[in-house]
């Protein structure tokens, strides 16, 4: 199982998307551990949204095997061996 880990989800939207912005209709994995949201920039030019908080390690699993993210998230929370945070970005294509 793997551990807690803090993660950062950042969405950008079409100008004119008219669907449901909600982390629950994005990443329905992570609408119970309810994630901060500590960006809304969805009146601007490039419409967008950043979420962030920890999630434990089984909400991480579901979420990591939605986005197929497991292969290159094998560090957890708590930092490398230098101590400083793992951190791994992933750009995924809003179509998929």
């Amino acid at each position: 199982m793997t551990e807690d880990r803090f993660i950062v989800l950042t969405v950008a939207y079409e100008r004119d998307a008219g669907r449901d912005r909600s982390l629950a209709s994005i990443a329905p994995e992570l609408k119970d551990p309810r994630l901060s949201l500590i960006e809304d920039n969805h009146h601007g030019w490039n419409p967008s949204c950043q979420w962030a908080g920890l999630v434990d390690g089984p909400t991480f699993d579901r979420f990591a095997d939605a986005w197929h993210l497991h292969h290159e998230n094998d560090q957890p929370a708590s930092g490398n061996a230098d101590g400083y945070p793992t951190m791994h970005a992933h750009t995924l294509d809003g179509m998929n």
